[in-house]
């Protein structure tokens, strides 16, 4: 290739990989769920956690349909225009009209169907590089994704000191993923892409392991979420600090994701088919330190090791659904993991009401957090054995 088509791939690629600054779109208000407890105090507390996790519900047969219907009826940079759009109205939304609490939500509605849109982005990214290179630039992505979470989270916690509308301003910096998506996105190969499916040969099923790794992205992400969304409260409760010292523990969580995104294909090497049992002991060993923490500093240690654990997990899922899923199914695999997170995000929720009702901590968050350890404890003993990592690479 030219010098010049090199370029123009390149910067493709970083289009596709701009996408991840707003992977997170519906869960940059969790410095802001305890300043919204205070403001609408006549509103229960689990509707304003609906505040993160319904975006995420919203976003998951948004998914599924676009997902679908990439290269048959909507391309790729069509798909993400739309969203962007969508991520941006609903998004900003309730800073300037917000006479009800069902009026804000009825926003995050909104801002969960763009981030339906947004669920492309690892099918896009897998069809637009080279397969030899997926490994390292999954990885980048999970950099990508964490810096931005790390730079928006301490803001989104500031301006929640101004008040509880502020942070929704932070949506605007949507605009930079369509004028780089607009203006550089080269859309993948469709003619390729259908040629793999005619190619699908009759047996080629999607595979079940991607079933169980769908399953467990679910409880892994319904499970660990509630340290995030309910970091805020967590830190008033125990009189660790302010909105901006819970959206730094935010900030340290995803600099661990970020860290572990570095050295994501070094990862597989050192710890093989145990990489997801390492995984899951991570987040239990950060778990627990947050719920012991004397001090914010020592929170924000916990949640970067929570970061590399749960990152760690989504990605290494990424990797072996890629290996063991047929071409033709491989964006499908890659997209149900995203929803699977989805899916998570919005239990998380009640999973914090249930967990209350079961362990009776001290208080609802508090039990989520032990509930976590238990399961991430559990799932670690089962995946220590390497049952989870392909034992071939497809066909």
């Amino acid at each position: 290739m030219t010098n010049n088509t090199n370029t123009k791939v390149m910067l493709s690629i970083l289009a596709a990989m701009s996408i991840y600054l707003f992977a997170a779109a519906g869960g940059y208000m969790n410095p802001n769920i305890q300043t919204s407890i205070e403001a609408w105090p006549s509103v229960p507390a689990d509707q304003i956690r609906l505040l993160n996790t319904l975006p995420a519900l919203i976003s998951l047969p948004v998914m599924l349909l676009v997902s679908s219907q990439i290269g048959k009826r909507i391309n790729y940079k069509t798909a993400i225009l739309i969203g962007t759009v969508l991520i941006l109205v609903g998004g900003v939304g309730p800073y300037f009209y917000a006479p009800s609490w069902n009026t804000v939500l009825a926003f995050r509605m909104i801002i969960g169907l763009g981030s339906g849109f947004f669920g492309i982005r690892t099918a896009l990214l897998i069809h637009t590089v080279p397969k030899e290179k997926r490994a390292r630039y999954l990885g980048l992505t999970g950099i990508l994704s964490s810096l931005a979470t790390t730079v928006i989270s301490p803001i989104t916690g500031s301006l929640a000191e101004i008040s509880w509308r502020h942070p929704f301003l932070i949506n605007f910096f949507v605009i930079v993923i369509a004028l780089a998506v607009g203006a550089f996105l080269i859309e993948p190969d469709h003619e390729q892409h259908a040629k793999d499916n005619a190619e699908t040969p009759v047996d080629a099923k999607f595979p079940w392991m991607s079933l169980v790794y769908i399953a467990i992205q679910f409880i892994t992400t319904m499970t660990m979420y509630p340290m995030l969304s309910g970091i805020s409260t967590f830190m008033r409760e125990q009189n660790l600090g302010t909105a901006s010292v819970a959206g730094l523990a935010i900030s340290f969580y995803t600099l661990g994701g970020a860290m572990i995104g570095l050295i994501l294909p070094k990862t597989q090497i050192w710890f093989g088919r145990r990489t997801q049992g390492v995984a899951l002991v991570l987040g239990a060993i950060g778990q627990l330190i947050v719920i012991f923490a004397p001090h914010a500093m020592i929170a924000w240690l916990g949640a970067f090791i929570c970061g590399t654990g749960f990152i760690l997990i989504v990605n290494t899922f990424q990797l072996y659904n890629a290996k063991i899923a047929h071409p033709s199914k491989m964006a499908l695999g890659s997209t149900l993991l995203i929803a699977s997170m989805q899916a998570g995000v919005f239990a998380s929720n009640y999973f914090i009401s249930l967990s209350h009702i079961v362990i009776k901590a001290s208080s609802e968050v508090m039990s989520s957090y032990w509930a976590n350890v238990a399961i991430y404890a559990i799932l670690a003993v089962f995946a220590i054995t390497g049952f989870l990592a392909p034992k071939v690479d497809k066909k």
